[in-house]
């Protein structure tokens, strides 16, 4: 049977295991492209063998998505871990401070059941630049720990499929683990807070979700979320959130993750599926918080800072954390032009034309 096409994904109901694999058959290869640096690579699935599955049949199913091709790399050895027990195994931890674990430079992958494959992460995420991690980190203590290592770090790449109930169970309960204190610093009170006043589990999860979102800003990654709802009933299947500190992944991931969004009517992705609130908010423009006229207004307001750059440069600097596409882009300074408030150029001569290219100026114009 065919894969489904990328915009029917999530019009049945999907698990979690099933997005994961789907996101990452469109995704792993070009982040593995796009690590330059030379050196081993780490990939961490903690989503992956924690039935205690045996080698063949992670690699032929559960990492299915990853090469072989890519695994017999020397040039870019890939050190895989993957499972996630409930806790850290603190006592092999302390046993093992003292020594350096190996690296083994092999195709097997490590499960994180067996304690000193605990402690080889963790020490591997320290040294290894080039890593990229998929978990749900509140599912187990020893998730939300990696988690928080990762933003201490600031270099692993991140993709998060969270799991709403766990996620509001482990940051609104009456009992939260260290790390997620340490994750969430000020901001978990202000969240607790927020899921007591807020009888909408839905709304308790999308504030949980920004405010993740904003700690992992604050740490110096570039975010995305994207939010998939069942297609038949009103509540959240997964959050994706991913992170990043490097903007050409992050565009990479967007450009994967977009052919699976619905769209606006003004052609604005809303990074989510299923989205019943999305038909509701079209009668009320204004209440959207992405759209070409606030795009448009934010573009005026930045002028000093974009005038005579291209429509693509412009693009470039300005979409990161934003759900703008380059299109967008191109709309707005349509909209600009139609209302006399800027002049789009021709990358040679400079002079004035009507219809531009993504190449094109864009001569911002003195307000009177």
């Amino acid at each position: 049977m065919a894969a489904p096409a990328p915009q029917e994904f999530f019009r049945v109901q999907r698990s979690i295991s099933e997005i994961k694999t789907e996101m990452l058959s469109q995704f792993f290869q070009v982040w593995y492209r796009l690590q330059t640096q030379p050196g081993a690579l780490l990939y961490a699935d903690l989503l992956a063998g924690q039935a205690g599955a045996e080698e063949e049949t992670l690699l032929q199913h559960e990492l299915s998505y990853l090469p072989q091709a890519l695994l017999k790399d020397p040039q870019k050895p890939l050190l895989v871990f993957c499972g996630a027990p409930a806790k850290p195994d603190r006592k092999a931890k302390q046993q093992q401070e003292s020594q350096a674990a190996e690296v083994p430079i092999t195709q097997a992958p490590l499960l994180l059941q067996q304690p000193e494959n605990q402690l080889l992460l963790t020490e591997q995420l320290a040294q290894l630049r080039q890593a990229l991690v998929v978990a749900d980190p509140f599912a187990t203590p020893f998730g939300q720990e990696l988690l928080l290592q990762c933003t201490q770090l600031q270099h692993p790449d991140l993709l998060l499929l969270l799991d709403p109930k766990k996620l509001r169970a482990t940051v609104s309960g009456k009992k939260t683990t260290e790390a997620t204190e340490q994750l969430f610093g000020e901001s978990l009170n202000s969240i607790r807070s927020f899921c007591k006043r807020e009888r909408n589990a839905q709304n308790q999860e999308a504030f949980i979700v920004a405010g993740l979102e904003k700690m992992l800003q604050t740490k110096g990654f570039q975010t995305l979320h994207f939010r998939a709802d069942a297609p038949a009933k009103d509540q959240t299947t997964c959050y994706l959130l991913f992170a990043t500190a490097s903007l050409p992944v992050y565009r990479a991931f967007k450009e994967k993750l977009l052919p699976y969004s619905e769209i606006q009517a003004d052609r604005v992705p809303v990074f989510g599926a299923n989205l019943k609130q999305l038909q509701q908010l079209a009668l009320f423009p204004e209440q959207l918080r992405y759209s070409v006229q606030k795009l448009a207004e934010d573009l005026v307001g930045k002028a000093s800072q974009y005038n005579y750059k291209s429509i693509e440069k412009i693009a470039e600097d300005h979409h990161p954390g934003t759900h703008y596409i380059k299109d967008n882009y191109r709309q707005a300074f349509e909209l600009l032009r139609d209302q006399g408030l800027i002049e789009m150029l021709n990358p040679k001569t400079l002079q004035t034309i009507r219809k531009a290219t993504m190449a094109s100026p864009v001569k911002f114009k003195q307000k009177p």
